[in-house]
């Protein structure tokens, strides 16, 4: 643990070193934290952490872009990158806690904000550790927009191989969850012959799952047209 403090503090400072002079009060504090050298590695992060989590979302936002503009070299994976991974955690716990899904994944489509910040939040979610089943309608919708993402051609391949990994594995363990709760749909989804009769509100689950497991297949279908020399994407369900 103390040497990823230090590593990821020598990161924060070595990206502020190459900042550039003009900055907002938001960076500005992140700034003062970094130099303050009365403070411990693990104070200075706890100062950063505690700071980004009172700023709302657009603020926060807002720090995000210009942590991004402020370097000289805003793809290198040892300053911003890093730096990213602790802004995502520091997010969630934040302005982003408790925010609906679906609107925190639409950031990672927003063009305004750079790729690293999409792989942290990405990462930070952990799409694959949810508790609960969500509605069919909605896991459609997080098909979509990681899908979105993984399609995207202004997307740097690294970004768009982990959005289509994060999809399969949020996808898989939805389906687990729907083992448990609906172990009847779950085992007509499960079988090559899909065509089954169902009565009710499994009627209703099973085409609804029948819907967004297609959806998948072709967006797995589709990252593979784009990029057919690749062989370990995740495979179709």
């Amino acid at each position: 643990m103390k040497y990823i403090l230090i590593v990821t503090i020598t990161s924060l400072f070595i990206f502020h070193a190459l900042a550039k002079a003009e900055s907002t009060d938001y960076y500005r504090n992140y700034v003062s934290i970094i130099e303050n050298d009365k403070l411990s590695s693990s104070e200075k992060l706890g100062a950063i952490d505690e700071g980004l989590r009172q700023l709302s979302k657009n603020d926060f936002l807002l720090f995000i872009r210009e942590f991004v503009e402020q370097s000289k070299n805003p793809d290198d994976p040892e300053t911003v990158g890093i730096s990213m991974g602790v802004f995502a955690y520091s997010y969630l716990r934040g302005s982003g806690k408790g925010e609906p899904l679906l609107e925190t994944l639409n950031q990672i489509n927003d063009g305004a904000l750079h790729y690293w910040w999409k792989m942290a939040l990405l990462h930070a979610l952990h799409l694959d550790k949810y508790e609960a089943l969500m509605k069919p309608e909605d896991v459609s919708q997080v098909v979509i927009l990681i899908g979105k993402c993984s399609l995207a051609d202004n997307h740097p391949f690294m970004l768009r191989k982990q959005a289509l990994r994060c999809l399969y594995r949020y996808i898989s363990s939805q389906m687990e969850l729907l083992s448990i709760d609906h172990d009847g749909v779950y085992f007509l989804l499960s079988r090559k012959d899909k065509s089954a009769a169902v009565q009710g509100k499994d009627k209703q689950m099973l085409e609804k799952w029948k819907a967004i497991i297609d959806s998948y297949n072709e967006i797995i279908d589709a990252f593979n047209g784009k990029n057919p020399d690749i062989s370990d994407t995740p495979g179709k369900i």
